[in-house]
């Protein structure tokens, strides 16, 4: 799929498909003993790439609501949601041959299962992005017609009615419960979940921020990640159990860390190579095809137990990058694919 071209982004992209493989990649061992130095570094791993999800959807506000971009209703169903759907069930498809083999049997319960909503867990991220597309003309007639004020209040409304939500659900102790409570009770998620961070996009996008709230957001992402790493880790070690409360995409901690990277790249990303610009046009589908390379490794029991988790995490997520970006490379080059399915 032809991607927007700005640069920025571009490195966004990048950066952020990276960043899932290495989540995915951490997350091998990650639900095992929360007392060893390797669980110690997987989770580091998972907080410093936790902005990947939320930056996708970062990075598709940015481009489809901008003032200069016209959405036709049907092309976008056309062309771009219907994609995504064919795009969804042929990957699943994929992953349950993988999974089951390759027989008349098999395919037959492949369809089955993926009618029934078994697809490989990482493919989620594609039914929310249609769920997303699908409220685009909406989204686009209301943000055009909006002030800056007034779309600053939709994002209050998002980290309030979401993000703090989502915070305060997880912190057993008062006043925290009984705010949750009352939030839930007010039920004001109109610009909930991922459609806040729709809008988000297009907000840093759109609008410029001084040098000293730029400073101010680069030092609450870092302080937030911060803070992230070491509550999972208490958490995770009082109760014995990982817990993914703090990394999960709809955390505040997540939330400001995005926003940090984005800014960061909007401000200081001026120029990227071809290969950038090439890795960005192949990112939906090294995204789709990355777990099948991680799957390949961990059946030849290359893990990230093989050696020390520092540079295990790290050399396994740069090989799957690399072998998925080439794989999706040449697929791109047979028209009827390039056009629907990598």
């Amino acid at each position: 799929m032809k991607q927007e071209k700005i640069e920025y982004l571009d490195f966004l992209r990048v950066i952020s498909t990276f960043a899932v493989i290495v989540i995915h990649v951490a997350g091998d061992y990650w639900y095992g003993l929360v007392e060893t130095d390797h669980w110690v570094i997987f989770t580091v791993y998972k907080a410093l790439a936790s902005f990947a999800v939320p930056m996708f959807v970062m990075i598709s506000g940015a481009v489809f609501l901008r003032k200069e971009k016209k959405v036709d209703a049907v092309r976008l169903y056309t062309h771009n949601i219907l994609r995504l759907i064919v795009f969804l069930f042929f990957w699943a498809f994929c992953y349950q041959i993988y999974t089951l083999g390759f027989t008349f049997t098999t395919i037959k319960l492949a369809f089955f299962n993926i009618l029934h909503g078994d697809i490989q867990t990482h493919l989620w991220f594609v039914k929310m992005i249609i769920g997303i597309y699908i409220c685009i003309p909406l989204l686009k007639v209301l943000i055009d017609n909006c002030s800056k004020k007034m779309i600053e209040y939709a994002l209050l409304l998002f980290i309030v009615f979401t993000l703090f939500k989502n915070l305060f659900s997880v912190i057993p102790i008062a006043p925290f419960p009984i705010l949750t409570t009352n939030l839930q009770a007010f039920d004001a998620h109109f610009i909930g979940d991922y459609i806040g961070y729709f809008i988000l996009g297009y907000y840093l996008h759109t609008y410029e921020f001084s040098k000293k709230v730029r400073k101010l957001i680069y030092f609450a992402g870092i302080a937030a990640t911060v803070i992230s790493i070491f509550a999972t880790i208490s958490v995770s070690r009082t109760t014995g159990i990982p817990t993914q409360d703090y990394l999960q995409n709809l955390a505040p901690g997540v939330f400001l860390w995005a926003c940090a990277i984005f800014i960061f790249a909007k401000e200081q990303i001026t120029h990227t190579g071809k290969w950038m610009e090439s890795f960005s046009q192949c990112s939906l589908g090294i995204y789709a095809i990355h777990m099948l390379i991680i799957r390949v490794f961990w059946n030849g029991s290359f893990t990230t137990q093989s050696f020390h988790a520092v540079f295990s995490v790290a050399l396994i997520a740069i090989l799957t990058a690399c072998i998925s970006y080439v794989i999706i490379f040449v697929l791109r080059k047979i028209p009827i694919l390039n056009r629907w399915l990598v």
